[in-house]
């Protein structure tokens, strides 16, 4: 088992380890914030945030696609990183007016 940890050594694929590793981090806590943002802050009902998730999955499909069709004309690598760091700013920026 312990071997195959040794991958973890090689650096290319541990810094692509740790960025996918925290960019799915990232994306999977953002439904639950955007949840208690809704239904705790702004004292919204279940039903507004059935709209509000359900607007989030349809976009996700949209930009998946127009992601596919980039990944195709692009170099791969840089299309990870830009987009990554576009998921981060959209995220941290969203919740700015409340701070």
């Amino acid at each position: 088992m312990f071997n195959d940890l040794r991958v973890l050594g090689v650096r290319p694929f541990r810094a692509v380890f740790i960025a996918r590793l925290l960019s799915m981090l990232g994306s999977s806590i953002a439904p639950v914030a955007l949840s208690f943002a809704i239904l705790d802050q702004s004292g919204g009902t279940v039903t507004q945030l059935g709209f509000v998730l359900g607007a989030r999955s349809l976009m996700q499909v949209v930009f998946l696609l127009g992601g596919g069709v980039l990944a195709d004309r692009f170099p791969r690598n840089r299309l990870m990183i830009l987009s990554d760091l576009t998921a981060f700013v959209a995220q941290a920026v969203l919740p700015w007016p409340e701070l």
